[in-house]
Formats: structure tokens, C-alpha cells, sequence
């Protein structure tokens, strides 16, 4: 019980470490506390492994259901970042142009190239055309 109690506090804690520093999705916070935890449960099943303490140690039950919880946040936090990259991806790009104009169609620039009405042909003016 004692061995085992031990590793599975390495395992846990290696595992912690591993989540906190591989998972970007979760938040700063979380992070941090995450790899404090899994320091922690690295050290402390270090601790028991090599020194083997004679007066005793703690066994701590939450030391079977913390990590997992950890974990399993960890994992929502990361299908809901790559669940929301995929809607950003499927969601068509606005288009730049208000109304879908082009540049050259504004209503502001269009008023200086653009008349109305096309010109009317020049006239000659040799006179040809009086009786």
C-alpha cells in the first residue's frame, strides 16, 4: 500500500506538471495552479520513495481525486478552445467594402470621377452644319 501510494503520487504529479505545461487552452491561473499542485505531489511522493519515513505519513484522498479533476478540466478547456477556433473558422470573413462597393464605386469618389450622365459628343465647329 505504501509503494503504491507513493508512485501513484509521482504518476499524478508528473502528469499535473505535463498538463499545466503542455495545455495552453486553460488560463494563466489555472495553469499555475495546476503545476503547483503536481510540484507538490511530485515532491511529497519523492519524499516518501526515498527517505522512506519510519514515524509515519499522511495519506491524502484527495491525492486519487484531485489530479483527475485537474485533468479532466484541463481537457474541457481544450476542446472548448478548439471548438471555438472551428465555429471562428467556419464563420465567413465581413466583407471590407460597406454595401460590397469597391474602392472605386464609393459614393465620396465616385462624385469627383463619375458624372451622372455620360457627356454628350464634342461639336465641330466648322459651320457645316448651318443652311
Amino acid at each position: 500500500m505504501f509503494y503504491a501510494y507513493a508512485v501513484l503520487l509521482v504518476v499524478s504529479g508528473i502528469a499535473m506538471l505535463v498538463v499545466a505545461a503542455a495545455v495552453s487552452a486553460q488560463g494563466t491561473g489555472s495553469r499555475v495552479i495546476t503545476g503547483l499542485f503536481g510540484a507538490g505531489y511530485l515532491g511529497y511522493g519523492l519524499y516518501l520513495l526515498i527517505l522512506r519515513p519510519t514515524s509515519g505519513y499522511f495519506v491524502f484522498f484527495y491525492a486519487i481525486i484531485l489530479p483527475v479533476l485537474l485533468i479532466i478540466r484541463a481537457v474541457r478547456a481544450s476542446s472548448a478552445k478548439a471548438q471555438e477556433q472551428r465555429i471562428l473558422a467556419a464563420t465567413p470573413k465581413p466583407i471590407p467594402y460597406p454595401y460590397a462597393y469597391p474602392p472605386q464605386y464609393l459614393p465620396h469618389e465616385r462624385a469627383a470621377t463619375v458624372l451622372p450622365f455620360p457627356q454628350p459628343p464634342p461639336r465641330h465647329m466648322d459651320h457645316s452644319d448651318r443652311f
